[in-house]
């Protein structure tokens, strides 16, 4: 999972929104798990998590 991690950030980075897709797909339970669990009320957890990906999009061109 790794290694598919790895090539799947690097087409994000060269603007593949397929890859993008599958990061979303896969880590948006975890990532909203996460934060329902921190912020204690699920509205506000979904929010959050469409902001996570948001900002990961909006900062593409500074991922290393």
């Amino acid at each position: 999972m790794v290694d598919d991690d790895a090539r799947l950030m690097l087409a994000f980075r060269n603007g593949d929104r397929r890859a993008f897709e599958a990061l979303f797909s896969r880590y948006t339970p975890r990532i909203l798990t996460f934060l329902t669990r921190l912020v204690r009320d699920r509205a506000r957890a979904e929010e959050l998590t469409q902001d996570v990906f948001v900002r990961a999009w909006q900062k593409l061109g500074t991922f290393r």
